[in-house]
């Protein structure tokens, strides 16, 4: 009952996603916790599941958009949870390492929900578009090197909405699904818990 997802939920109405973490078999977890209460409508305790979410981050990173434009995902600190060189030795998590002029442009970056910014990346003058996911705040983000944007600029950034979105879709209709999977065996841990009371 100390744990952080037990705590979190009890003052929570509804889901609470948790931060991510790697599991004792190295797959990105994330964790989803919700209270349930009895007849009388107090707290009974707190249901939780792990997701694994590592597969359907390298489906994303997986993405490649012409030949520089590359996808990755930004936690809610805006450390990388995603991106083509994750598994490198000695590759630096925190984006601040790796973009230049990184105070004015995280900044735009955390408190906006999407956008196309440009930016010096990796030491590569790039557009980097962003879109924020509702249900775990975290950035889809697609890089792309400004020369090969410019001609034909319009086309290529129709190119990084679609995949931009398409991404999302999925990630949502994927969270969507886990969430139909927890209201369920919540509502079977609330009859099992009203059974039990009346059996009682």
């Amino acid at each position: 009952r100390q744990r952080g997802w037990y705590v979190a939920a009890l003052e929570t109405e509804g889901a609470v996603w948790m931060d991510t973490y790697t599991d004792f078999y190295g797959k990105l977890c994330l964790t989803c916790a919700r209270k349930f209460k009895g007849p009388d409508g107090e707290v009974r305790g707190v249901l939780s599941t792990d997701i694994t979410v590592q597969d359907m981050l390298d489906e994303i990173v997986a993405t490649k958009l012409g030949n520089s434009g590359y996808a990755f995902v930004l936690d809610e600190k805006l450390e990388y949870l995603a991106h083509p060189d994750y598994y490198k030795v000695g590759f630096d998590r925190n984006i601040a390492g790796h973009i230049e002029d990184t105070d004015n442009i995280l900044t735009h970056i955390k408190d906006t929900e999407s956008g196309v910014i440009h930016a010096k990346l990796d030491g590569t003058d790039s557009y980097i578009a962003f879109s924020t996911l509702e249900e775990t705040d975290w950035k889809l983000c697609i890089c792309i090197d400004v020369e090969e944007i410019i001609a034909p600029s319009l086309a290529t950034k129709a190119e990084i909405d679609g995949i931009t979105a398409d991404a999302q879709q999925m990630v949502s209709s994927t969270l969507s699904e886990v969430m139909i999977r927890f209201i369920i065996f919540f509502a079977m841990a609330g009859i099992i818990v009203i059974i039990l009371s009346f059996t009682v």
